[in-house]
This record gives C-alpha cells, structure tokens and sequence, in this order.
C-alpha cells in the first residue's frame, strides 16, 4: 500500500493530481461535501484531478483501487455542507472507468464516459449525468437524479427527490427507476425494444411509450408518493409542441434550481429549529417561556385531501415524519 499523496491548498489555483491507474483499475472517491465534475481524459494525457477550494487531497492505491479522500483545511461549521461552502473537484478520466463516488452533500455531474462501471451516491444532493454510458447505479437520500442521453444498463433511486432521465438505449435485462417521495419522469428514444412497467402508490401514471410485451429489456419505474410519466422522444404532436415549448435541457435546469432552493430552505429551517431548541426546557421540566413553539411547517395551499392522504402515510409507517415535512414544504411550491 502507497502512502497517500497530499497536497495543500493554494490561493493561486487549483491544486492538480494525478491518479495512479491500471489494468483493471477502481476509483473511488468519498467526501463528507463536494461538488465532483467528472469529464473524458484527453487522448494521450494520463487521468487527473484538480482540486478547488480550502481541502486538502489525499490519493493512495490500495491494490488496484486507487482511493481519495479529502479533509478542510478549517474545522467545518453546522452545516456547513451545503454546496455554497463545498469544494469543487473536477476529475478528468478515461472511457471504460470503473469507479464509486460518495458524498454526504453535495452534487455529482459527469458527461462524455462511454463503457464505464458508475456507482454513485450522494445523502443530500443532486447527481446529472450528460452522455454516458455503461452500467449505471444511481442514488440519492434526498436530491434528484438527472439523466441526459443515456445508455446501458441502469438503476435509479431517490428517498426524496424527482427523477428525470432521457434514455437512448438499455440493454437486456431489468432496469429500475424508483422513489419515495418524488416524481418520475422517463423519456425513451423511439422503436427501443423494452417493456415498461409504471405504479404508484398515490399519484397519477402515464405511459405514452409503445407497448412491447415480449421485449428483452423490462423498465420498471415505480414511487410511493408521486407521479410516474413516461413518453417517447418525438412520440406524438402534444409532446413535440410541450418540447418546443419547454426543452428538456431547460427542465432539468430548472429543476437543479429547485433542488438549491430546497436547500437553502432547509438551512433556514434547520436554524430556525435550533434556536426554538435553545430556548427549551430540559427534558420533564417546564418550558423556559410557554409562548415559544418550534417551527412547524405549514400548510397553506395544500388540498385538504392530499394533507390527508400525506397523514395517513405517516400513520401507516410508510414514510417518516420528517419525510412527510419535506414533501408538504415541495407541495406548497
């Protein structure tokens, strides 16, 4: 086992390292909050990443697995994971890549890899793949997952989030897009020989792609609380004048916007919450001032039937209660 390699930062520029790479090799890459781009390695260069912002980097190799980690230069505040306080880290590697990127917050986006072997996951934040293609595993605890111009074989989920992806081809097998608490919406290149197969557990299900019952490739696209769409590029005059009207590339933009927003409302929540806990009794004792209250979310502009439906939900168990706060807080938008 290598010592790892480590570099501080510097005020000048990025910090720039190159990742030890063989035949068969693995990345992987955890961080605790990061904004990782990751792009195809020029011909002729050997792979690299340059390090933005006040971390420093550490890469080692254990066996073929070449593992990098990083640590702030400054002990990190509450919540101090959001992306406007998180490094960027731009990676630049080869086609046929084997590689597991985890983040605790953050966001992940990668474009242009063909034949590659992705695992990528993320607590808090939004994945976005442009391009790519190979075996695909996708998850989010709460953030959304975009896809655009995807091929092979793919497996998508969110606890707390949208899923969109626009699929150019699968390979034979099953394939499954899912969430909790979140929509689904799936764009197919036409004449794909695949089965679709959409539920919900309370929401509506549209599937305008052709039927193809004995296909070799089965989409299973599946949500608790939410709405399952799925249509064909081109498929149909409603679709190319929604198209026309709103691009997909435009969509998912605005959705990323969404997701920031989100964030930043949960960092006022989450500040909000922790002063009403400071001014709180201890445990069994009377409240320090019986007029302060913590934050609750509100309801205003939720449909009493949907408020219900939600409630009964977390009755049920079937989603927590600080899920169910999420989803009203996304309602009410």
């Amino acid at each position: 086992m290598n010592e790892p390699e480590t570099k501080p930062f510097s005020h000048e520029g990025p910090t720039r390292h190159e990742l030890p790479w063989g035949t068969d090799a693995v990345l992987e890459i955890e961080a605790d909050a990061a904004v990782l781009t990751v792009g195809p390695l020029t011909e002729g260069e050997t792979p690299y990443m340059l390090v933005h912002g006040g971390v420093e980097a550490a890469v080692r190799e254990v066996g073929k697995v070449t593992k990098v980690e990083f640590g702030a230069r400054e002990p990190s505040g509450f919540f101090s994971f959001f992306l406007r306080a998180a490094p960027h880290v731009q990676l630049f590697l080869p086609n046929n890549l084997r590689a597991r990127f985890k983040l605790d917050a953050g966001a992940i986006r990668i474009a242009g890899l063909q034949g590659c072997h992705l695992d990528v996951s993320t607590n808090a934040g939004a994945v976005k793949l442009r391009g790519v293609e190979g075996r695909l595993n996708l998850r989010t605890r709460a953030g959304a997952i975009f896809g655009e111009q995807l091929a092979g074989a793919i497996q998508a989920h969110t606890g707390a989030g949208t899923v969109k992806l626009d699929i150019l081809s699968l390979t034979p097998g099953e394939h499954l897009i899912s969430s909790q608490l979140g929509a689904l919406e799936v764009r197919l290149a036409p004449n794909l020989d695949v089965r679709v197969e959409a539920s919900t557990t309370l929401g509506s299900v549209r599937n305008r792609y052709p039927p193809h019952p004995n296909a070799a490739a089965t989409l299973r696209l599946m949500t608790e609380l939410g709405s399952v769409r799925v249509r064909g590029a081109g498929g149909g005059e409603q679709d190319d004048a929604r198209d026309d009207h709103d691009p997909w590339r435009h969509d998912a933009e605005r959705w990323q916007r969404q997701a920031e927003r989100w964030h930043r409302r949960a960092d006022r929540h989450a500040h909000r919450w922790a002063r009403a806990w400071e001014r709180a009794a201890p445990w069994g004792g009377a409240p320090a001032d019986s007029h302060v209250r913590p934050p609750e979310p509100g309801t205003a502009g939720i449909p009493d039937e949907e408020l219900r439906r939600v409630l009964q939900l977390v009755q049920d168990g079937k989603v927590s209660a600080e899920d169910a706060q999420k989803l009203l807080r996304a309602m009410q938008r």
